[in-house]
């Protein structure tokens, strides 16, 4: 026989299981209801014995009654006990409730036949608990054919004439009221312990509902947050896809309207008042530029081709761009300090990064208000700070300010990309963005660099003052392959490469200039100079690039659009084997372009 299971309490009922080594039931209730059957049926088993014992006492054996009485007795205490020792050691408290209930009913049949009334308090002492256990563990219509069965033999009962009549019964009535009661008392003692222990774990049971319901809410909390970022991200998806396509195309027009605009600048007689008009058109088509390419990163992120750059000394280099950018109005005051200060960086992104802080920081300060630059170290990072002299960043603005679309400058101020941007910006480059209040009043947007090795600089990106493009016709005698879909690029490109005095050959599509290349390849007249945009029809600039790379290995490379999108280009670029022109470009930005793709690669 495998060993109990520990009782969950110390009552005499789990005392008897212990000592009768009863498999113990693993659910609670029936494991509480194991040990009251225990107790009853040692207890109904004990009173049918010692009533049998005052029969005798009272009577004798002579009586044919009283040897009934005894032998009735002593056959229903033996069958109890029989069960207990059996079915109900098995710990199947159902089944031992039901033979126990069979055997009272027969039990009670019998003695109604034979006593009538006088059988009852005999009968109900024993029936009463196994009634209640059945009630607990039975099936609600099972437990009411029960106590039918029991009620309809106690009505047989007291209408049955008995067919022994008893004698003297006080002493036997006597003992069974006393029995009653102790049988009844341990017996409630007993259920006492099952209604306690319910009630405990229905409050557990409450609890534990409680808990749950609350990580329920906030599941569903979750969800529903979860469902509106995936519906906003949908949304921003869709919207990005239109305003990436929209942008592209706004950059071909930004590019040759500031493209020819240069040209015509350039062609017209010095004036005073023609170069002040011509600063506020740069100015204009440079606020265009930025912002649709604010639109573009925003819609389609590009991959970062980082080198090392000092970031003091760069921003020291775009101080005096940054002070035309912003006005007379707003004094500039750059500091830099606890140097080394090199970070790996995009040059055009950290330019873009900082003229996007220095506007925010110039549109939050009051007229004639200085702004304040600062580059320092600070253990393993560089900490760019661009300070104000506004009102501040409210406390329910700052987990919103760096959202897309999100601005505090009213329909007319922003577009609400500038810092989500500059904040994806930083991301990009493994840094951090983040807004505190300035010391001298407003907001301080401190941005994060980790920190980089010194390296030697590397050359000169498109975005320099410097003159990197060779004075006169520097490709005088080279061929030039021009690959682009917008006409009025095309032709702006092609004006370009010509004044430089190059032989231009120009293609409309990704197949014109694959077969530009094969012809010059079958024609022995290679094409030193290739230029093309990224997005084209019918085929990929990609393609036109790898395949020129191919033909003519020395040739000098430079891909065109609004953002680098495609990963064999932005891997070529960073193996320096192309250079990559961000659309919209002036006519000295695509000079400083050919120049790089035509210097030395080392």
């Amino acid at each position: 026989m495998p060993a109990a299971s520990p009782p969950l309490s110390r009552t005499p009922g789990a005392r008897l299981v212990r000592a009768l080594r009863m498999r113990v039931p693993t659910d609670p209730l029936h494991r509480v209801v194991q040990e009251a059957q225990a107790v009853m049926g040692v207890g109904g088993a004990a009173y049918l014995v010692l009533q049998s014992g005052v029969v005798i006492a009272g009577d004798g054996l002579e009586a044919p009654t009283t040897r009934i009485r005894v032998a009735a007795n002593l056959v229903m205490s033996i069958a109890t006990l029989v069960t207990l020792l059996t079915v109900t050691r098995q710990g199947n408290v159902l089944l031992t409730a039901r033979v126990v209930g069979g055997v009272l009913l027969a039990y009670q049949a019998l003695f109604a036949w034979a006593f009538g009334f006088m059988a009852l308090p005999s009968v109900v002492i024993v029936s009463l608990p196994v009634l209640a256990g059945l009630s607990i563990i039975e099936a609600r219509g099972r437990v009411t054919l029960w106590g039918l069965a029991f009620a309809l033999l106690a009505a047989v009962g007291l209408a049955t004439t008995p067919r022994f009549p008893l004698g003297q019964t006080q002493g036997a009535v006597a003992v069974s009221v006393f029995a009653a009661f102790v049988i009844l008392t341990l017996f409630l003692l007993e259920y006492r312990e099952v209604i306690v222990r319910q009630v405990a774990e229905a409050r557990d049971a409450a609890d534990e509902v409680s808990v749950v319901n609350a990580e329920l809410r906030a599941a569903l909390a979750e969800r529903d947050r979860l469902a509106a970022q995936l519906v906003t991200a949908q949304r921003l998806e869709a919207m990005g896809r239109v305003a990436g396509g929209i942008a592209h195309d706004f950059n071909n027009l930004l590019t040759v309207i500031r493209g020819y605009a240069d040209l015509v600048l350039g062609a017209l007689p010095p004036d005073p008042h023609v170069a002040e008009d011509a600063q506020q058109l740069r100015r204009s088509l440079t606020r265009a530029s930025r912002v649709t390419q604010d639109v573009l990163d925003f819609a389609r992120p590009r991959p970062v081709g980082r080198s090392a750059l000092d970031l003091g000394t760069f921003v020291r280099e775009v101080a005096a761009g940054l002070g035309q950018t912003i006005g007379a109005g707003h004094p500039l005051r750059l500091t830099t300090t606890g140097g080394p200060l090199v970070v790996e960086a995009e040059r055009a992104r950290v330019e873009r990064l900082l003229v996007n802080l220095v506007l925010n920081a110039r549109d939050a300060s009051p007229p004639g208000a200085a702004i304040d630059v600062a580059v320092a170290r600070d253990g393993d990072r560089v900490r760019l700070v661009v300070s104000d002299r506004g009102p501040g960043v409210r406390p329910e603005d700052r987990d919103r300010i760096f959202e897309p679309f999100f601005t505090t400058k009213g329909t007319t101020g922003g577009t609400g990309l500038g810092l989500a941007t500059s904040f994806a910006l930083m991301h990009q480059h493994g840094g951090t963005l983040r807004v505190e209040d300035a010391p001298e009043g407003g907001a301080a947007f401190v941005a994060d660099f980790p920190a980089a090795p010194e390296r030697a600089p590397t050359r000169a990106s498109i975005g320099d003052d410097g003159a990197v493009a060779s004075a006169g016709r520097p490709l005088a005698g080279l061929r030039a392959l021009v690959v682009e879909d917008d006409a009025g690029v095309r032709a702006l490109t092609l004006r370009f490469l010509q004044q430089a005095g190059a032989v231009v050959v120009a293609a409309e599509d990704g197949e014109q200039g694959l077969d530009a290349l094969h012809r010059s390849v079958a024609d022995a007249e290679p094409f030193h100079v290739v230029v093309s945009d990224l997005r084209l029809p019918r085929g990929t600039g990609a393609a036109v690039l790898r395949a020129a790379q191919v033909a003519w290995p020395e040739a000098s490379l430079v891909a065109m659009s609004g953002f680098l999108e495609d990963d064999d280009v932005a891997r070529m670029a960073a193996a320096q084997v192309l250079v990559f022109l961000p659309k919209p470009f002036t006519a000295v930005q695509f000079g400083h372009a050919v120049a790089e793709a035509r210097a030395p690669r080392g």
